[in-house]
């Protein structure tokens, strides 16, 4: 578990708790304080993932989103219908990707 915690600390970028008054910043890295907010595909990135619901499914409550682009990994954690928690990290993680990884091989080597 403590590997698991380093991997993410140390590819953490930033952390984002939304609620209905609001999203607040909890936790960011030194190069993303050093910068002048988020830019504009950032911020249309966190309104996508979070706007986006899986309301009303058979399989129950959604409980996680991954999200992995080349420059960006992307979880997204709701907690209820407004609120939540959004966590992004840089993309080469290992830690955090091995797992996606392993799935995505296994699904482009069969199908």
């Amino acid at each position: 578990m403590a590997e698991i915690e380093t991997d993410v600390q140390s590819s953490l970028r930033a952390i984002v708790r939304y609620t209905p008054n609001g999203p607040e910043i909890v936790e960011t890295t030194d190069t993303i304080s050093e910068e002048n907010g988020a830019d504009a595909s950032t911020l249309e990135l966190f309104r996508a993932v979070t706007d986006f619901r899986f309301d009303g499914t058979p399989f129950g409550r959604h409980e996680v989103s991954i999200h992995r682009f080349d420059d960006i990994l992307v979880v997204h954690v709701p907690d209820g219908e407004n609120a939540g928690v959004v966590a992004t990290f840089e993309p080469d993680a290992d830690g955090l990707n091995s797992p996606i990884d392993h799935l995505l091989e296994f699904l482009r080597d069969r199908y």
